[in-house]
């Protein structure tokens, strides 16, 4: 009840000040979850992996800190773009590689567009829904109830149709296969069932239900990120990650997932400050890898 609260107090001011205020807002208010928060220890196990050895305990801790104050200005951005019109954004101007993206989906062959938690993720998910595309979201199913409902609600807002992880898959298979564009976060498995892969040089613990996806249906993986710019955001499309049909499914699986995450290392070394996940992947393959998980 709480948390629910929170978020529409937060939303409350959001709506309720200046837009360069609210970003203020957003920012400080990133900075002080950071310094309260038990998922900061895990942020910065995050990035010590990812900045190496040689970036020391300040250099971690701020890059931690910058990172939730992306994932609060996330929410910023969520609330604010869903009480108004995307009138204002030209985000087809602002997409570069967009053509082989196009082409795909003029096929009607569907593809799964792969993104991690990197950068203004609403901005580009609300920006999407401006473009000719049928867009279909997966989110995690959250413990709160209301606070899953909310967001979802938020998020569809200007028709981005959003589906919980807990629900019936089938459906989403179904859709692909006729030309839909799957949207879906690469770096947080929230159902369990992943798996153990090298990701910045050491085991991570990441989700592969996308690639299981492309694979059982035969359409490609396209990666792309976001990030932030003086005059809102811009966004690099990478070339598809077509399945190798020829491997086993397993094989082909792990196949998609390492190329995909290729492309995420290198968004996120272009841009370390801007990657807002706080699970800690590194650490949870360790943890299975102890209890004997399956590399």
């Amino acid at each position: 009840m709480l948390i629910f609260l929170g978020f529409r107090l937060f939303a409350f001011f959001v709506r309720s000040l200046p837009q360069r205020w609210g970003q203020v807002l957003a920012c400080r208010l990133g900075g002080l979850i950071y310094r309260v928060s038990p998922m900061a220890e895990a942020a910065r196990d995050n990035f010590r992996h990812v900045l190496g050895p040689s970036a020391g305990p300040h250099v971690v801790s701020r890059t931690a800190q910058k990172a939730f104050e992306q994932r609060t200005l996330n929410y910023f951005e969520m609330i604010s773009l869903s009480s108004g019109t995307l009138d204002h954004i030209d985000w087809r101007s602002k997409i570069h590689g967009l053509d082989d993206l196009e082409a795909i989906i003029a096929e009607r062959r569907g593809v799964i567009i792969a993104a991690g938690h990197l950068g203004p993720m609403e901005y580009m998910m609300q920006g999407i829904t401006t473009l000719p595309f049928e867009m279909i979201g997966i989110q995690e199913r959250l413990k709160n109830e209301r606070v899953h409902d909310y967001l979802i609600g938020l998020r569809s807002a200007h028709g981005f149709e959003m589906l919980s992880t807990q629900g019936p898959l089938l459906g989403v298979y179904r859709r692909v296969k006729r030309g839909a564009v799957l949207l879906t976060a690469v770096d947080r498995d929230s159902t369990g069932t992943g798996l153990i892969t090298e990701f910045f040089g050491a085991p991570a613990w990441v989700p592969d239900g996308y690639a299981r996806l492309a694979v059982r249906a035969g359409v490609p993986v396209v990666f792309g990120y976001p990030w932030r710019t003086p005059d809102g955001a811009e966004c690099q499309v990478f070339p598809p990650i077509y399945p190798d049909l020829s491997l086993s499914k397993e094989e082909a699986v792990r196949d998609v997932v390492n190329r995909t995450l290729q492309r995420l290392e290198q968004a996120i070394r272009a841009h370390p400050r801007e990657w807002h996940l706080s699970t800690p992947i590194w650490r949870l393959a360790q943890e299975k890898l102890a209890v004997g998980a399956d590399q």
